[in-house]
């Protein structure tokens, strides 16, 4: 038997804007039905509001929108997963919920040139799992710390 000299790590497996995406155990928190929302004007198009979650006010970053400017359609499937970014609680919208898996890091690359301009920011690299697509997100930088302060604000 040979030894395995690849490091792996466990992800959750989310489909958002019709690809696989990579979410590090680190940090997440729940899944759970979409919760209603509470709009707000003044942060980022891809965040849709606040969801009271827990009993505690969460933006939700619609990862769908943050990877390719639009919604998804809307489905039975679709999901909050809760995480810590920046050290903040925040809430994932995704149009999936896969399964936890064990992945190799030899399996990632680079972003393509053409990509790392646009999201560079939010992905950290991309990887084919059988044979289809797979996007390593960053969980850093979602919200930026202007408008974090602007969400303290806001009355609860």
């Amino acid at each position: 038997m040979m030894p395995n000299n690849f490091s792996t790590e466990r992800f959750l497996l989310c489909r958002a804007a019709g690809c696989w995406c990579a979410l590090s155990l680190q940090g997440l928190g729940e899944v759970m039905r979409p919760q209603p929302l509470e709009k707000l004007g003044r942060l980022p198009e891809f965040v849709d509001g606040l969801s009271v979650i827990r009993g505690k006010p969460l933006p939700v970053v619609n990862l769908p929108r943050l990877l390719t400017g639009k919604n998804s359609r809307p489905s039975a499937q679709e999901r909050f997963v809760t995480a810590i970014s920046e050290g903040h609680k925040l809430a994932l919208r995704v149009d999936e919920v896969g399964s936890i898996r064990e992945l190799e890091t030899s399996i990632w690359s680079n972003l393509p040139s053409l990509l790392e301009e646009v999201h560079q920011e939010h992905v950290a690299a991309v990887g084919s799992l059988q044979g289809g697509l797979l996007v390593l997100l960053r969980r850093s930088n979602l919200i930026s710390a202007d408008d974090w302060e602007s969400l303290q604000a806001e009355p609860a």
